[in-house]
This record gives C-alpha cells, sequence and structure tokens, in this order.
C-alpha cells in the first residue's frame, strides 16, 4: 500500500524550489565560463537578481523547538522562531496546543500567526506572567485561526497591543480553560492599550470570545465586526476607554456583534471615561450597529447597561472632553423571560452618562430604531442620554414584552476547512451560544441547504473531484430559531488520488486542550 503523507504543499514552498533550482543551475552555468566572460554578464546577473521577487517565508515554530501537547514550556522556541523570521513572513503553528506566555512582537512588519484553526490549534498560558503576546509599534500583523487559552487568569493578560497600525485578527477563539471566581478586575483577550500615540486600523472580526473582555482604546479607524463575546468580565464586553487625560478614539465601527451574559460594571458595550476624572479627551464618530446583546436564564453578577457613554460617575468635575458623532442603531437587548437577573438599579438599559458637573455633552448623537426584549417590571427607561447636545436624535426606540423564546442563537465564528482531498472536505468552527441551547447547525454549500451537525464541525463526503465549492454555516436552537449565516469558506478538491490539508495542518480533528 502506499504511503501518502498528510502535508500539503503550499504555492509559495513550490515557488521556493523552483527558485533555490534555478539558482543551482546558474551557478553550475557560471562555474562553466572562462573568466572574461564571467565579468561581462555580472551586470545582467544583478539585474536578474534585484528582479526575482521575494518569497514570503513561512516559520514552522516546531522547527525551531516547540512541542505541541506536552508538558514543556514553548515560550523560548516560539521566540527564536519569531525573532528569526523576516519581515512579511508567515509564523505556523501546527495543529496541536502549546505552551507559552510573555512573547514580545516588537517593531516588526507583516507577519502573519496563524494555526490550522481556532479548535485545532492552541496557544495556552503557562506559568504566572499575565500576558500572552505583548506587541509595540508592529505594523500589518494578522492574527487568525489561532485559539487561545488564557488558563485561570485573574487580571489583566491577554494579547495587548501599543502604537499598533493595520492589525487583522480573525477566526480565532479566546477562552480560558480553568476560569477562576470573578474578581475586581478587567480580564483580556484582545487589547489595544494607551501607548505614545493612538493604534491604526484595527479589525477584530469573526471571533469567539469566552470569559474575558475586548478592549480597544486610544485609536483611529477601528472595526469590531461580526464577533461573538460571552460572559465578559469585569468592565465590558467591548470596552472603549480613556485611560487617563488627552485619550483620542475616533471613527469605530462596532457592528453585528453578540454579547452574552455581561458580567460588567458598566455595559456589554461602554465608550467611556476611565477614570471618571479624565479630561481633554475626545471619542467621535462612533457607530454602535446591529448587535445583539443576550442576557440569558443562566446569568449571575453584576447589574449594568447594555450599552453605556459618558461617565462612570458624573459627579467628577472633567474639562474640556469630546462625545460626538455617535449613532445607535437597530440594536437588539433581548432578557429570556425565565432569567432571575435585571437590570437591577441601572439609569437606563441605553444610558449615556454626563451632567453640568461632569462639563461635557452628547453632541450630533442618533439613537434610533432599537429593539428591547424584557419583561420591564421595574419600568427602567429603554433610552437616557443626558446633556443631550446639538443635533440629537432619538426616535422609534421600543420595548417588547415576551413570554417565549425569540432569539436566535449567535453566528457561528471562524468558519475554516481542516482537510481537503479528492472526495472530502473537513469543515470546523466555533461554537454559536443561546439563550437555552443550541440544538444544531445547518451547513449551507454554494447557497443551498446541504446538511445538520450536531457538533461544530462537518465532513463533506460527496464533493465532486477538482471542483470549487463555499460554505457558510448557521445555528439552530431548540424553539427552531436561526441564526445569520457565516462568513464563507471556500474550498476546492484536489485531483483524485491526492490529499492536502488546509494550510499545513497535520490532520482532521480537534485539538487537545
Amino acid at each position: 500500500m502506499r504511503c501518502i503523507r498528510l502535508m500539503a504543499t503550499t504555492n509559495y514552498e513550490r515557488l521556493l524550489v523552483m527558485k533555490q533550482n534555478l539558482f543551482k543551475l546558474w551557478i553550475e552555468y557560471f562555474r562553466s565560463l572562462p573568466l572574461r566572460h564571467f565579468q561581462r554578464l555580472i551586470p545582467l546577473f544583478l539585474v536578474v537578481c534585484m528582479a526575482t521577487p521575494s518569497v514570503a517565508a513561512v516559520i514552522d515554530v516546531t522547527t525551531y523547538g516547540a512541542i505541541p501537547n506536552d508538558s514543556v514550556d514553548d515560550s523560548l522556541a516560539i521566540q527564536k522562531a519569531i525573532d528569526a523570521a523576516p519581515d512579511n513572513s508567515t509564523i505556523y503553528f501546527p495543529q496541536g496546543t502549546y505552551l507559552l506566555a510573555d512573547i514580545k512582537i516588537n517593531n516588526r512588519s507583516g507577519l502573519t500567526l496563524a494555526g490550522d484553526g481556532s479548535t485545532l490549534t492552541i496557544l495556552k498560558r503557562h506559568g504566572t506572567y499575565p500576558k500572552i503576546v505583548e506587541s509595540i509599534g508592529s505594523t500589518d500583523i494578522l492574527v487568525t485561526k489561532l485559539g487561545f487559552d488564557v488558563n485561570g487568569i485573574t487580571s489583566y493578560g491577554g494579547f495587548n497591543f501599543y502604537n499598533a497600525k493595520r492589525i487583522t485578527i480573525t477566526k480565532t477563539h479566546f477562552f480560558d480553560s480553568n476560569k477562576q471566581p470573578v474578581g475586581g478586575y478587567d480580564r483580556y483577550s484582545w487589547v489595544f492599550g494607551r501607548g505614545s500615540v493612538p493604534s491604526e486600523d484595527i479589525l477584530i472580526s469573526d471571533n469567539l470570545i469566552e470569559d474575558l473582555q475586548v478592549e480597544i482604546d486610544f485609536g483611529l479607524r477601528v472595526r469590531i465586526e461580526g464577533n461573538t463575546v460571552v460572559r465578559p468580565v469585569n468592565t465590558a464586553g467591548i470596552g472603549v476607554f480613556t485611560i487617563n487625560d488627552n485619550a483620542l478614539a475616533q471613527d469605530y465601527t462596532i457592528q453585528k456583534n453578540t454579547i452574552v451574559d455581561p458580567v460588567v460594571s458598566a455595559g456589554g458595550i461602554a465608550v467611556h471615561l476611565d477614570p471618571p476624572s479624565s479630561s481633554y479627551s475626545t471619542m467621535k464618530t462612533f457607530r454602535i450597529l446591529d448587535n445583539h446583546i443576550v442576557y440569558t436564564k443562566y446569568i449571575s453578577g453584576n447589574h449594568a447597561s447594555a450599552i453605556r457613554l459618558g461617565t462612570g460617575d458624573n459627579s467628577q468635575a472633567t474639562r474640556g472632553n469630546v462625545f460626538d458623532d455617535i449613532v445607535i442603531q437597530n440594536n437588539v437587548i433581548y432578557k429570556d423571560p425565565g432569567s432571575p437577573y435585571d437590570f437591577g438599579d441601572v439609569n437606563a438599559i441605553i444610558f449615556g452618562n454626563s451632567s453640568t458637573t461632569a462639563n461635557f455633552k452628547f453632541d450630533n448623537t442618533n439613537v434610533s430604531n432599537n429593539r428591547t426584549h424584557y419583561n420591564n417590571r421595574w419600568g427602567i427607561p429603554i433610552i437616557d442620554i443626558r446633556q443631550k447636545g446639538v443635533n440629537y436624535v432619538e426616535s422609534n426606540n421600543l420595548g417588547y414584552a415576551i413570554s417565549s423564546d425569540i432569539m436566535p442563537p449567535s453566528v457561528p465564528t471562524a468558519l475554516t476547512t481542516t482537510y481537503i482531498s479528492g472526495t472530502e472536505i473537513y469543515l470546523a468552527w466555533n461554537l454559536s451560544v443561546d439563550n437555552v441551547g443550541v440544538y444544531r447547525y445547518r451547513i449551507y454549500r454554494n447557497g443551498m441547504e446541504n446538511s445538520y451537525s450536531t457538533t461544530p464541525s462537518y465532513a463533506d463526503k460527496n464533493p465532486i473531484s477538482g471542483a470549487t465549492y463555499t460554505y457558510t454555516v448557521t445555528a439552530i436552537d431548540v424553539a427552531g430559531n436561526e441564526s445569520s449565516q457565516s462568513s464563507g469558506v471556500t474550498a476546492t478538491t484536489t485531483s483524485t488520488g491526492t490529499i492536502s490539508t488546509h494550510g499545513r495542518g497535520r490532520g482532521k480533528g480537534p485539538a487537545t486542550r
């Protein structure tokens, strides 16, 4: 029987081999030339070398000594791999779980950190240092198809960026396999902290984050879209904070995210002065659109607004703060009718907090077409924006009583292919969440219903060899509510008799956590 090695050869690897063979032929040719002929060809040779396109390197961390699925810390090996990687290259983590902490990616450009899928490749925090990765001054960074396990974090931690530009984070999963009791500190997944200059052009999309919050402070042109954030701790599910005076946060789109059971003090989504005495800060051009904030029957903990702007304490005097050009539209807030949780003594479900003492107004602000499904026995206002400024608009924000489950599950995130052959395509994605429970997933192939799965994975065993297919997935709960379709993934089956994997993965199954 012929043994087929399950290792894909990527286009850039093929090109690299061709380039190396080409140079071997040139070397043999030059050796055969008389010296005077060789000297004449030197300028031509230099032109050819300069014109040859560079090939992006793929740095496999296992070649630097990182070994998945053992009990040995991989931090040193992974740091060596990153340090050895040229700019514009890929740091590749094959399937498995790696133990690490305090990885530094500073002043780098064009790096991609990638695994075989958010359920297959896990980077697990090891030891007492809270941060998994810290990056300062880096540009054009992509993080994708990786899972991150904060492993018992009690404060802060996560993957931290400062002074960053053009960062894309997509198809990842951040979670805690060793959850500790909720304390008084934030616990981070992705955080863009207060650096010496604002971070710019940030995209966080199609990720699942559990038991941790997302925080993007001091940023320009930030897009947070299509993520699911479950049980975030401790201040907000998605938070934007000043972190002292003279902060700038401008041109943010927070859109089509699902936030479930936020165990927070401010809000599911918060745009805040922090501390409340912060002055001379600008929070401008925010679009908070089409988000779902869901309170299931299982929630416990703090009582907070669903969306909150302004200050945490309007008795604190401030100077020179600006909240301007803010649109909050088409968001859905849903509280399961079976939940003992209530919003408690919050001022409003969507709350903008200021006062004459706090000394700022909400200018050019539009709060409209938001829906709240909530048996509001305490009469809590749906909207309360204090210190309305110029061009303030508030309209068509409706509240509905509920007696049955009408809320669909969260949209599946991080859909990817994990294995492709001439006759099979394997898919995997992050779990969806629901106020009652996810019943099953519906798989669409080329826009048509194809099959179902009760787990976040699926094997399509009926493709045609050499054909291209696009897949999306939805989640369905026991009441029949169906989510929107996930982001799509496209796969082309190989020619008959060959086997490849997505990226360079080594198998079909899930990673060991």
